[in-house]
């Protein structure tokens, strides 16, 4: 329906459609809904007016929605994590985008900074307390990212420098379970489990690997009212009798 008889100038496509393509990484931040990438703009981050997720009007104001296109090399944006800012990963490396010294995003105050090199996979990160875990582009390695007030930055860590036999398969997805312990769980390109014990201030991080009859093809991990802990569910392919079944 035309808003009006007349002619009007006030018109311009959509970003998102199903021929430009729609948004593959979703977050949320200082009251707004962050979105990044599609099709047609891989390096395009979109944030919607504060306190209004469904309001993508842009405009001048601090709170108005805005829209910005990521300048940098191999910028396909692949995962995204609110932390000291927002963390930004792409094929080429991570960045955090943040307003000024002590503002927060709006239109006309958006700062980008590159802070590593590393290349992220198209994996959901996870927070561990004030620590951020994603995992590289080439799949077979687990960064940690934690701030450092010194320099201002982020510093990264591969976590399995020393377990990297356990990741050769290459890894399809990270979860944490807070309670009873620290635990990072995944599983790898052959349906094997396998699990980081990971306390940052004891300095604790042991990997081991676990097997089961069949193939996991999924992991999840939600709270137990009943425990008072976190318990870790799989969806697990078996073969029996020749028939392909799936077990929760």
């Amino acid at each position: 329906t035309l808003g009006a008889a007349g002619a009007t100038v006030a018109h311009r496509e959509g970003a998102w459609s199903d021929y430009r393509g729609y948004p593959g990484v979703i977050n949320f931040s200082e009251s707004r809904m962050i979105l990044c990438g599609n099709d047609e703009w891989p390096q395009g981050i979109w944030g919607s007016k504060s306190g209004n997720y469904e309001n993508m009007t842009p405009g001048v104001l601090d709170a108005d929605a805005f829209s910005y296109k990521l300048a940098a090399n191999q910028n396909y944006i692949r995962l995204m994590e609110t932390t000291k800012g927002i963390l930004i990963g792409t094929l080429g490396g991570e960045y955090r985008m943040k307003g000024g010294t002590d503002d927060p995003i709006s239109p006309t105050n958006i700062n980008i900074n590159s802070e590593t090199d590393n290349g992220s996979a198209e994996i959901a990160p996870i927070r561990v307390k004030n620590t951020t875990l994603f995992v590289q582009k080439a799949g077979r390695k687990i960064i940690e990212l934690v701030y450092s007030w010194e320099s201002e930055g982020f510093k990264d860590t591969d976590l399995t420098i020393l377990a990297e036999h356990l990741t050769i398969a290459g890894i399809k997805k990270i979860v944490y379970q807070q309670e009873p312990n620290s635990m990072i769980w995944g599983y790898d390109g052959n349906g094997n489990l396998i699990g980081i014990t990971f306390n940052r201030k004891e300095n604790v991080i042991g990997f081991h690997h676990h097997s089961t009859d069949g193939i996991i093809e999924d992991i999840s991990v939600i709270p137990s009212s009943v425990f008072m802990e976190d318990e870790l569910w799989a969806i697990i392919k078996r073969t029996i009798a020749g028939v392909e079944m799936r077990f929760i």
